[in-house]
């Protein structure tokens, strides 16, 4: 899979909404997804998923969202896995290509949910 360019700051959405809603649909969209929680704080509205496997390859990804401020901000950490070798982490600004529209997809998903509460 081939690598793309990835910013070194979360993305980040603007938003009005609820933060306690958005969070909610947050925790809705990763169930949905079947990512599971790799780290949950209500408190801080802050939520990451375990590391997700992607297609077939060495990379895994792992999702995390941070809602308040007005904001709803993603970022995606990345590992890389090639049995026997130890698991190592991907370049800090590099992601497998797809990753930030993954990102926006999430967002979207998220923003979709509050709209249906």
């Amino acid at each position: 899979m081939k690598m793309e360019p990835y910013p070194t700051t979360p993305h980040v959405v603007r938003t009005s909404l609820d933060p306690d809603k958005t969070y909610a649909a947050a925790l809705r969209v990763f169930v949905r997804r079947g990512w599971g929680f790799g780290a949950r704080d209500p408190a801080a509205h802050a939520i990451e998923s375990e590391w997700v496997q992607l297609g077939s390859g060495p990379y895994q990804l792992s999702y995390r969202v941070l809602v308040g401020g007005g904001e709803i901000e993603v970022f995606t950490s990345c590992q890389i896995v090639l049995p026997p070798h130890p698991v190592q982490g991907c370049a800090i600004d590099e992601r497998p290509a797809g990753t930030m529209a993954a990102e926006a997809s999430l967002v979207a998903d998220i923003l979709a949910e509050v709209q249906r509460l």
